[in-house]
């Protein structure tokens, strides 16, 4: 479909040059290091990540079709961030909070440097939910920051289960 899209708008003679073109394809995000601290919020219709290493940012845009979004304008307090593959942005950060900017909007962080040791934590909620006769788990799924829908399952043990579901309020017209 796409190449005749393209081979309709051209002149004739030049469809040779157009069919070796390379065509872009839409690559998945970058995923960040092992050892980075992350966090990620809603963009507009944009997912924003922030991988933090000491001495380093990785921000990452996924667009709505869960690929990576490259051409954008980023900075992290200030400093323009440098492309580092499909929606991969990279910049160099100081101690304390982040401030990233993309396009017109700012989105404030604050990631530790190093994400301190939680094997001790992850003991304790694994005995907390293997001990547990119910546990409840909370989704929500949005395709915008106005259309989404949170849906709530109850597990009872040993075999019972819930479920209830509630829309996002949309705004009026």
């Amino acid at each position: 479909m796409i190449a005749v899209a393209v081979l309709t708008e051209l002149r004739p003679g030049r469809a040779e040059r157009a069919v070796a073109a390379p065509v872009a394809v839409a690559q998945p995000a970058a995923l960040p290091s092992q050892d980075a601290v992350v966090d990620a919020r809603e963009l507009g219709s944009l997912g924003l990540a922030v991988a933090r290493t000491p001495g380093s940012v990785t921000v990452t845009l996924v667009g709505p079709d869960g690929t990576g979004v490259d051409g954008r304008g980023v900075t992290v307090d200030g400093t323009p961030a440098r492309s580092c593959g499909s929606g991969c942005y990279r910049a160099p950060a100081v101690p304390g909070g982040l401030s990233i900017a993309v396009g017109g909007s700012t989105v404030q962080f604050e990631l530790p440097v190093r994400a301190p040791d939680a094997r001790a934590l992850l003991q304790r909620v694994n005995r907390a939910y293997r001990s547990a006769r119910t546990a409840v788990f909370d989704e929500r799924l949005a395709s915008t920051p106005t259309n989404a829908e949170t849906t709530r399952f109850t597990v009872i043990a040993p075999d019972g289960s819930r479920t209830r579901r509630r829309a996002a309020a949309r705004p009026r017209s």
